[in-house]
C-alpha cells in the first residue's frame, strides 16, 4: 500500500466513523476529540506530507489535507505540521481561497501565515480578510498584524465598523501589534462602547499585558 492509499483509508476510516456517530449536519462542539483512532490518521497524514510535494498533489490529495486539517481544528497537530513545512503550508493557503473548503480549514491557515514566513503571505492574508467567515476575517486581521503589515490601520477600520465586539478586540490587538498612531484613539473608543470583553481588552493593551 502506497503512502497516499494509506493516508485515503485512514481519512475514510474517520469519514465512517464521524457519519456513524455524528449523523446530524451542523455538528456542533467538540466532536473531533471523541474519535479513537486519531494517531494513526496523524501518522498517515505526516508521511503523506513527507513523500509528496505540493507538485505532486492530486485533487484528491489536496481535498483530504484541507479536510483532516479542519477536522483537526481543536488539537491542531496537523496546523504545526504544515508550518514546520513552508512550502506545504503557502501550497495550501493558496489552495483554500480557491476551492471550497471548510472554515475550520481557512482559519488555522490565515493564523498559520501569521507565524511562518513565505513569499506573498500578507497578499494571502489580505484575501483571508475577506472571507466570508467572521472567524477567517478575525484570525486574518489577527496575523497581519503579527507580521507588522502595512495594511493594518485601513483593515482595523474595517474590522471596528463591524460594530462587532470580537471583531473590535481584534482591530484593537492588530493595531498594538504594529505600534498604529491610531491605537490611543480606538482604546478611547473602546471604552466608550462599554462592553464588558472589550473594555477589559483594551485596558490590558493599556497596560501592556495584551497585545
Amino acid at each position: 500500500m502506497t503512502v497516499r492509499e494509506q493516508f485515503e483509508n485512514e481519512t475514510k476510516r474517520f469519514e465512517r466513523w464521524a457519519n456513524r456517530e455524528y449523523p446530524n449536519l451542523p455538528r456542533h462542539g467538540e466532536w473531533e476529540c471523541e474519535y479513537w483512532e486519531w494517531q494513526a490518521l496523524y501518522s498517515s497524514c505526516r508521511a503523506h506530507l513527507d513523500t509528496y510535494t505540493p507538485q505532486e498533489w492530486t485533487e484528491d490529495d489536496s481535498d483530504m489535507l484541507l479536510y483532516v486539517l479542519a477536522r483537526d481544528n481543536e488539537v491542531q497537530l496537523i496546523q504545526s505540521e504544515l508550518e514546520n513545512r513552508p512550502e506545504h503550508l503557502a501550497a495550501l493557503a493558496k489552495l483554500a481561497l480557491s476551492i471550497p473548503c471548510d472554515r475550520d480549514a481557512r482559519w488555522q491557515l490565515a493564523d498559520s501565515l501569521g507565524k511562518v514566513a513565505i513569499a506573498g503571505r500578507e497578499s494571502l492574508l489580505e484575501q483571508y480578510f475577506g472571507d466570508g467567515d467572521e472567524y477567517v476575517r478575525r484570525r486574518a486581521l489577527l496575523s497581519l498584524g503579527r507580521i507588522g503589515s502595512s495594511k493594518v490601520d485601513v483593515l482595523a477600520v474595517r474590522a471596528w465598523d463591524s460594530g462587532d465586539e470580537y471583531h473590535r478586540m481584534c482591530a484593537l490587538s492588530a493595531l498594538s501589534d504594529v505600534g498604529s498612531r491610531n491605537l490611543g484613539h480606538y482604546l478611547d473608543m473602546a471604552e466608550t462602547d462599554g462592553r464588558q470583553f472589550l473594555v477589559s481588552h483594551a485596558r490590558r493593551i493599556r497596560a501592556g499585558s495584551a497585545r
